[in-house]
């Protein structure tokens, strides 16, 4: 089987796009002796998605993306021109929900996709005129791609219903795969008693990312419990004591902060996916989230994580004191949370069945 992955950039020289996403994936195909495996790139236009950025991105919106109503013509016409010239039996988007009217139908078309930004919508803020114009061509155009993809895989059993009750994708295209989690488990002893939270995220996402509602809420923890802190990995921010900020150091000095984190906090405002809660798990940290996107089903449903249900200071603050107050159920979760991790996020398990989905639709079109 032939397999080309369509990337929102060029993994061979920046394999840091999408947290690694693709740079990961290729490797593990190529691992497959039966796969041909290649990439492209789509997103080939950088002055125009900087200008529309630099224009539009106090709203939020996904500025330079396939389904910009700005730049959406250019991806088609980008799309269509990799599938024409692709030798590929199957063209799999990374990062994206993108398979336009028009495609040659002598190939498969399937996405890799972690949220539902028509659902995602709903926490936005602020209401430009435009929006609900907007809006009506983001899921119109989802509806075009998905009637044109023969599979969809998800990040998150989120995603995957979101698709289905939005009635994009029949049910029986859809498959919730998981993601890799890219570092090592932590197989020391956790000190719990140390109480140190931690948050990871980058400048520039300090707000909807919870680092905001994060530093609210932990000057009223410190009130009642001066001994705990707070690392801030990615950006730096007001001065508050117990919070240590660390920007520009190195990817070790993060995997060490998880290591010795009681609690891994991030009250995402609009974080559909997160990574980092399942980096926080895999090093026996419990998770700290809103109760909204994929954050209930990574914190087991409450069983190795806390989800604060509204965007308060005070609620937050006592959710993470009470959380705080047991370290043998810290302990418990801890091991609980890890375990589910190891389990499931793996990246050679997610592309081996990845594969295998294909395969299987491959061979009942064909008989």
């Amino acid at each position: 089987m032939k397999l080309e992955l369509i990337c929102l950039g060029d993994p061979g020289k920046h394999p840091t796009i999408w947290s690694g996403t693709p740079a990961r994936m290729l490797t593990e195909f190529r691992k497959d002796a039966g796969l041909a495996v290649s990439y492209g790139n789509i997103s080939r236009f950088k002055l125009l998605k900087k200008l529309a950025f630099l224009l539009f991105h106090r709203w939020e919106f996904v500025i330079g993306g396939t389904h910009d109503p700005w730049m959406n013509f250019l991806y088609e016409r980008r799309m269509k021109h990799l599938a024409r010239r692709s030798e590929a039996d199957w063209m799999l988007t990374v990062c994206d929900n993108f398979a336009p009217d028009g495609l040659p139908r002598d190939k498969r078309y399937a996405f890799y996709v972690d949220c539902c930004l028509f659902e995602y919508f709903k926490f936005l803020e602020g209401a430009p005129k435009w929006r609900s114009r907007y809006e009506k061509f983001y899921l119109n155009k989802e509806r075009e791609y998905h009637g044109n993809a023969d599979a969809v895989f998800t990040q998150n059993e989120w995603t995957r219903q979101c698709l289905i009750d939005h009635d994009v994708i029949a049910p029986e295209k859809v498959f919730n795969v998981g993601f890799g989690v890219n570092l090592k488990p932590f197989t020391g002893e956790k000190d719990y008693g140390r109480e140190e939270l931690l948050i990871v995220l980058r400048r520039g996402t300090e707000h909807y990312k919870g680092l905001d509602l994060l530093l609210d809420a932990f000057e009223l923890l410190k009130e009642r419990r001066p001994q705990a802190t707070l690392s801030v990995v990615g950006t730096t921010s007001r001065t508050i004591g117990g919070v240590t900020y660390y920007e520009g150091f190195p990817r070790s000095k993060t995997v060490e902060l998880f290591e010795r984190a009681a609690l891994y906090t991030m009250p995402a405002l609009r974080e559909p996916n997160g990574i980092t809660y399942l980096e926080g798990l895999a090093n026996k940290a419990p998770i700290v989230g809103l109760k909204r996107f994929a954050v209930p089903e990574f914190s087991g449903y409450g069983k190795w994580g806390f989800m604060a249900e509204r965007e308060d200071p005070r609620e937050l603050a006592a959710l993470l004191d009470d959380a705080l107050s047991d370290k043998a159920r810290l302990r418990e979760m801890g091991l609980a949370g890890q375990k589910f991790v190891m389990e499931r996020y793996d990246w050679s398990k997610v592309c081996r069945n990845m594969v295998d989905i294909m395969k299987r639709i491959s061979g009942r079109d064909t008989l």
